[in-house]
């Protein structure tokens, strides 16, 4: 019989960080923690151990780690509420995450970069990038072997699109629960005319009405993304042409978190990462957050 707290503990809201004992990379762990804190939820730790079918077994090979002690000191550095660390039997790292995540549905998951990454960098590796795509909730993809000290710098690349109205909002939504200052990147192909810069100002803040008497884009742009963050949020904005991935690397350099929305076709409530994400997911210097997509918007645009 399940009793009433049992029943509670299911329904609250976690995030989940995956946590790797044979590469012992606490950085997934740490953010998740910090995120669980701001976000007022659970913090659930999962490490994966080698399961499934007897064929499958034989066919890995295994490490020598000593997993028993490795996750005996991470338990011991978890907080004694709202935190648990879960060892899960599966045929993959991936597909043992995945269960969890299925089941939980939580605000955030937060993954590793793999071992042959470079210190502080953000790196897509075998395990992360069959998570990647498809997960049920934002994805976090932190640097090797990060250390983060606060969440008070977020960075969001926003595009005049559904896509990246719903990255917007994730990224505020998160900036206000951590009293953050949010940076909001805007970056174009080329130079907006005015007819084109008020277009893209509709799609950004499609309820925020004309500009005024605005006649150059960064007039008519700058109002538009600060009608699309909530009231209230501290807020920067940087309009910039060129190569996104560029602009975006160099606003990871400052950030605590980049957050980027999904590609634009797909399956609701799903993270699916485009090109330029992928890109930015090999070589960003700060933890990389990928928001689903919307239903409303999937149904719309598939």
């Amino acid at each position: 019989m399940r009793t009433g707290r049992t029943v509670r503990r299911r329904m609250q809201r976690s995030v989940v960080s995956a946590f790797d004992p044979d590469a012992g990379d606490r950085g997934p762990v740490a953010l998740g923690r910090l995120a669980a804190e701001v976000l007022a939820a659970r913090l659930l730790v999962v490490a994966v151990r080698p399961g499934g079918t007897v064929p499958e077994r034989l066919a890995r090979l295994e490490h020598g780690t000593d997993r028993a002690g490795v996750l005996a000191r991470m338990r011991a550095t978890l907080p004694a509420r709202d935190a648990e660390l879960r060892e899960v039997a599966a045929p993959s790292p991936a597909a043992g995450v995945h269960a969890v995540l299925a089941a939980e549905r939580p605000l955030l998951a937060v993954l590793g970069s793999p071992r042959d990454a470079p210190y502080g960098t953000v790196r897509l590796g075998s395990t992360t990038g069959r998570l990647l795509d498809g997960a049920p909730c934002p994805v976090a993809i932190v640097p090797r072997e990060h250390a983060p000290r606060s969440l008070g710098r977020l960075a969001v690349a926003v595009l005049p699109s559904p896509e990246g109205r719903a990255a917007l909002r994730a990224a505020a939504g998160f900036a206000a629960a951590a009293a953050a200052i949010l940076h909001v990147v805007l970056v174009l192909a080329g130079t907006p005319g005015e007819d084109d810069a008020r277009a893209i100002a509709h799609e950004l803040a499609p309820d925020a009405g004309d500009a005024g008497g605005a006649h150059d884009a960064t007039g008519i742009l700058l109002p538009a993304i600060t009608a699309a963050v909530p009231r209230g949020s501290a807020v920067h904005s940087t309009i910039l042409v060129g190569d996104p991935v560029e602009a975006l690397l160099r606003a990871s350099q400052g950030a605590d978190a980049l957050f980027l929305g999904s590609r634009a076709y797909g399956p609701p409530h799903a993270v699916h990462a485009g090109g330029v994400a992928r890109r930015i997911l090999d070589a960003a210097r700060c933890p990389v957050v990928i928001v689903p997509r919307d239903e409303e918007v999937a149904r719309a645009r598939d």
